[in-house]
């Protein structure tokens, strides 16, 4: 039965954080992720101004 699009009745999983984090891991390894990022800066142009959290 489904209300508004939902499963009313449905068996939702969740997997643990650590299963998600070595997946990740595993993931990232295949992939060679850490080899493709190159430190730099990050600058901010346009949009809303930045907190100012200089004062106290």
């Amino acid at each position: 039965m489904h209300v508004l699009g939902e499963p009313v009745f449905a068996d939702y999983w969740t997997p643990r954080a650590g299963d998600v984090f070595a997946s990740l891991r595993r993931e990232s390894a295949q992939i060679s992720y850490p080899s493709m990022l190159v430190r730099g800066v990050v600058r901010r142009y346009g949009g809303a101004p930045a907190a100012d959290t200089s004062r106290s």
